[in-house]
């Protein structure tokens, strides 16, 4: 499954996604990428937590592993 960040592939290498580590993706389209990497996770049995957040002056979602 390709994950689209505003019409961008985005490459989340999902086996060193372990419970605990969490990742930054900045876009301009926050809500449908939380959805779209929740499905993948969710495809994959993993859960996921995900916030929208700055991270210097870059708008974007942080997403944690946590099961």
């Amino acid at each position: 499954m390709t994950i689209l960040n505003s019409g961008v592939p985005v490459v989340i290498e999902w086996h060193k996604f372990v419970v605990g580590s969490s990742f930054y993706i900045p876009t301009l389209t926050p809500d449908t990428l939380m959805e779209a990497v929740e499905r993948a996770a969710n495809l994959r049995g993993m859960k996921v937590k995900s916030r929208f957040c700055l991270e210097g002056a870059t708008q974007g979602v942080r997403f944690w592993r946590i099961n």
